[in-house]
């Protein structure tokens, strides 16, 4: 496994290094807090990376987590179809960071994971570099973790092509610095004023990302986002939501709910509507319905308050889901002596516990790295 000396920062550079990659969990519950629970999980604003919401995510070492610098970095991961536990062919997928992992380079979802090897398990030999990430949005979705406070807030930012090193909140014409917090989550304390509310982001490839307009008033609720692809904006204050959302592009038309709690720009067009409106809470979808003349056929998911961890998709070939005794990351083992064993070494120690007990099997691998 390379090992990198890094503290603050990320891999940013072109060069393409030599790993291991093996199976891992959902991003539900992971420590970059994207599909934090308490905020929808995967239904979160800070869950609308298109690596997300595909599978295409993965736990990275400690050295490309860093602390949590790491979150929302890109890579792009091969294998070359042999040198592996298992059977496998060669593939290639460029993948995000969303945990941390212990013993190999990347712990991945079971998606992003066949993607790359054709195979359901295993430990594998990769090459991978770091790359930009694609997004969804022009300036990134900020979604706020704790709200209603005018002296302290919690927020965390995603779907932007590198990592975040520094944020900044800015409440309007005063700057404060926030700090991590863990993951990608950051935090800052102010000074009591209410006004406009925007965020200035510095990215691990040194460039510098401003989402503005952001919030027409704050402080802001807890869960609030504000998410530039469709110009949107949630707010506390009531017909501040239409008077905050920019004109709307390409075709987009403004839609208010009825409590004026909530503005979005929405797109008309029966397929792309379609698409997005199970995303929308019922107040909403209903104020878009009649603006749009359409029906929308999918009831949004239900949003609830604690997401137990499990392993997405379901076991298959006689595993067994183990989820770790912090409840932060679920993994799919096999509990045939065989399997345990080739495999165990491989685990970290969180995960090994419990599949120990699971399993009633004690890991004594030679591969035993953590």
């Amino acid at each position: 496994m390379q090992q990198f000396a890094i503290v603050a920062s990320v891999m940013v550079s072109a060069e393409a290094y030599s790993g291991r990659m093996t199976l891992g969990g959902t991003a539900v519950g992971a420590t970059c807090e994207y599909a934090n629970t308490v905020n929808g999980g995967l239904k979160s604003p800070a869950a609308t990376s298109p690596y997300i919401s595909s599978g295409r995510h993965c736990a990275a070492d400690l050295s490309k987590f860093a602390g949590g610098a790491g979150c929302g970095a890109c890579f792009k991961i091969s294998h070359n179809g042999h040198d592996g536990t298992d059977p496998s062919r060669a593939g290639s997928e460029i993948v995000q960071v969303v945990n941390s992992a212990d013993a190999v380079d990347f712990s991945c979802n079971p998606v992003v994971f066949n993607t790359i090897t054709g195979a359901t398990t295993g430990i594998f030999p990769i090459t991978y570099e770091p790359v930009a990430c694609e997004t969804t949005s022009d300036f990134g979705a900020a979604t706020v973790l704790d709200g209603n406070n005018a002296y302290y807030t919690k927020a965390i930012f995603s779907d932007l092509p590198h990592a975040v090193s520094k944020a900044t909140l800015m409440v309007g014409s005063k700057s404060f610095a926030m700090q991590r917090v863990g993951g990608a989550t950051f935090m800052a304390s102010t000074d009591g004023r209410t006004d406009a509310a925007s965020f200035q982001l510095t990215l691990a490839d040194g460039s510098t990302n401003k989402i503005s307009p952001c919030f027409g008033t704050w402080p802001v609720a807890t869960g609030s986002a504000c998410h530039r692809m469709y110009e949107s904006v949630v707010t506390s204050t009531h017909d501040e939501a239409a008077k905050s959302v920019p004109d709307c592009q390409g075709g987009r038309v403004r839609v208010t709910q009825e409590d004026g709690y909530y503005s979005q720009c929405v797109d008309c067009d029966s397929k792309k509507f379609q698409e997005e409106c199970p995303y929308w809470n019922l107040v909403f979808q209903k104020a878009a319905d009649d603006m749009c003349q359409s029906t929308c056929a999918k009831a949004p998911p239900p949003q609830p308050t604690r997401e137990p961890i499990a392993c997405q998709p379901d076991c298959d070939n006689g595993r067994t889901c183990v989820v770790q005794a912090d409840g932060y990351w679920a993994q799919c083992v096999a509990c045939e002596a065989g399997s345990f064993k080739k495999e165990c070494g491989y685990w970290s120690e969180k995960i090994r516990s419990v599949a120990e007990v699971t399993c009633s099997k004690t890991c004594s691998s030679g591969n035993f790295l953590a």
